[in-house]
Formats: C-alpha cells, structure tokens, sequence
C-alpha cells in the first residue's frame, strides 16, 4: 500500500495556543534571525508543525527528543518531517518514512532571470523542460523536495532530476500564486489540510 503523507500549509500570521517555542534551542535560532520577514515564517511553520504532531499522530513538542543532523536538518525521534515557507506561506510535511516539502511563491520576475542552466539537468534542457517562470517555480519546487527528502547540505538543482523520488505538485491559489511539492522515497497518497482555512482544502495534483 502507499505510504500516507499528511500535508499542512496556512498563511502567516495565524492564531497559536502557546507561543513559547520548544526546544528552546530552536527558539533561540529562530529569534536570532536577523531578516523580520524570514524570522515570522521560521516561527509559525514551527507553530504548524506543534499542531501538526499534535493532530495527526497525538503527539507533543515536549515529549519528543528534537536533534540537528549534520546538514542542519531538525529531526523528531519516531516521526519524520519537512518544513517550508515563502511568501508569508509556511508549510508541514510529516511521515513515517523520509519526507520533503518546498513551497514557493510564484513570482515571474524572479523565475524568469534564473537561467535554465542553474535549474535543468542536461536531459531537462534537451528535453525542453523550464521554458517559461512557471515552469521554472514548479521544477524548483520538486527539486527542493526531493533534495530535502534525501538530504544534503548544498542545494544544487542543475543536479537533480525532478523525478528522481515520486514527488506530487500542487497550486495554491489566492491573493498569490504559490506552487507546493512533496516528495518521498516510496509511492505516496496526500492527505491536505490548511487548519485555520487560509488555504483551500481541495489539493489538486499538477501532472
């Protein structure tokens, strides 16, 4: 059977219970973020994921033991997960095998200055992938999530291949644009939720 992978987004700000931080050296970490924009985003997708744990597998903060690995990953004894934001968008993967999750706004000016040769591998190039911005923000996407879920320390896109991993895309629409993906070591099925509805529940799979 398909792995079950449980999918959460929202926008930022959002209402939180508690809004101390555990452990407390992820609080430190996030607070020391000097960009006001980027330390908002680190603290509720946090927050997403305190909800998350809690929701799906009754699990809490403060009973799980949190680590870093080598790349500077945070990891949670007995459950698996991948955080993302952009945009004033945050977003929560949680499994119980290795799970990534990229979200992006889909900003055209952005995507279109980056070249193809920082984004495609050779077989994508010839192949005509990442023609347009779109395109462009959808294959990041896909390549983040596949590289968070295998894990790594330099996030070079030009060297992995979007399909590498089953992976599953979507478009969150709204006042913005956003793109989301999800990727996994095996084959999948998303459960979608945005708990405070600041994100259509309906998540409608890209090809």
């Amino acid at each position: 059977m398909p792995e079950k992978i449980y999918v959460w987004a929202a926008r930022c700000p959002f209402e939180v219970k508690e809004k101390r931080i555990f452990p407390a050296s992820r609080e430190e970490e996030i607070f020391s973020t000097q960009n006001e924009r980027v330390r908002a985003e680190k603290y509720y997708v946090w927050k997403l994921l305190e909800e998350a744990l809690r929701e799906t597998y009754g699990l809490e903060m403060e009973g799980l033991a949190f680590t870093r690995d080598a790349s500077g990953k945070w990891r949670a004894e007995g459950v698996e997960f991948s955080l993302a934001h952009s945009g004033g968008v945050v977003a929560v993967a949680l499994a119980r095998i290795p799970v990534g999750v990229d979200v992006e706004v889909l900003d055209a000016e952005r995507f279109s200055r980056l070249f193809a040769e920082k984004i495609l591998t050779e077989g994508e190039r010839r192949r005509g992938e990442g023609e347009s911005a779109l395109k462009k923000c959808v294959l990041w996407t896909k390549k983040e999530a596949i590289f968070k879920c295998m894990g790594g320390k330099v996030f070079r896109p030009e060297n992995i291949e979007s399909d590498a991993l089953p992976v599953c895309s979507a478009l969150l629409s709204g006042e913005k644009n956003f793109f989301l993906s999800v990727a996994a070591g095996r084959p999948f099925e998303l459960a979608f939720r945005s708990p405070d509805g600041s994100i259509p529940s309906e998540f409608s799979p890209m090809d």
